[in-house]
């Protein structure tokens, strides 16, 4: 059954309406007919069964037939992403959705390549917010992640002040096996885990000084020097392993 996202402003109790992206999605590229059952979820844990009841030139409506509500993950997995350069952002994005991240912190770190202007930063976050529903809308969650403004690690790790467990991943010494690290805080009542990985080159001495600083675990990724796409998937992947629903 083809999915379709709606934003949590396009419901009422009994229909829904469709945006224009969505609306061309299932028409055009679909082609899917009135009187044809869908999917509807908003990224907040709702989904429901929907029938379409009308196509016009500018929109479609759809009757609710039935809904299901699936509350957030009981631990939270918060990315903290150096921004890589190119398009491995984009990878990142899905990757991160598809392995149950709840929040994705794009960080311009000092050995950064990719820099950004104000407007360019609003334009990426948008395009990444859109990957993640793309991302949610196939892999089948009913939670998206928040694509955060871009910002620095200061501004990150202050806007995540909250977090019960950070985890930095880095090359330098005095790094733990992440293994080892998740091993002994198992026994605590963690609720949401940062997950921090720096950009190509490494974080820079000041950045790991201030993470540290701020209760962080420095962990190593294993023996291999990982690219900057691999080492977020490896890390959400441990920690999707260990800490969210295995079933």
């Amino acid at each position: 059954m083809h999915r379709c996202f709606v934003d949590p402003g396009g419901w009422t109790s009994s229909d829904v309406s469709l945006a224009p992206e969505e609306h061309h999605h299932l028409t055009k590229v679909i082609r899917a007919a009135e009187g044809d059952v869908v999917s509807v979820f908003d990224g907040r844990g709702r989904e429901a069964t929907a029938r379409i009841e009308k196509i016009s030139g500018t929109g479609t409506s759809l009757s609710i037939i039935s809904v299901e509500n699936t509350p957030p993950p009981e631990v939270s997995l918060v990315l903290i992403q150096a921004l890589p350069k190119g398009k491995r952002t984009e990878l990142i994005v899905e990757k991160a959705t598809e392995l149950g991240a709840t929040t994705i912190v794009p960080v311009v770190s000092e050995h950064a390549v990719l820099r950004l202007d104000s407007k360019h930063r609003a334009d990426k976050r948008e395009r990444w917010q859109r990957i993640a529903v793309n991302a949610a809308r196939q892999c089948g969650t009913r939670w998206i992640p928040e694509v955060r403004p871009v910002c620095n690690l200061e501004e990150a790790l202050d806007a995540e002040a909250a977090l019960d467990l950070v985890l930095l991943g880095h090359l330098g010494a005095g790094t733990r096996p992440l293994h080892e690290v998740l091993e002994e805080a198992s026994a605590r009542n963690l609720r949401r885990i940062g997950l921090l990985v720096g950009p190509e080159g490494d974080w820079s001495n000041n950045e790991i000084e201030l993470a540290l600083t701020r209760g962080a675990e420095s962990v190593s990724f294993g023996p291999r020097v990982l690219r900057v796409e691999t080492a977020a998937i490896f890390g959400l992947s441990i920690l999707a392993y260990g800490f969210l629903d295995r079933g």
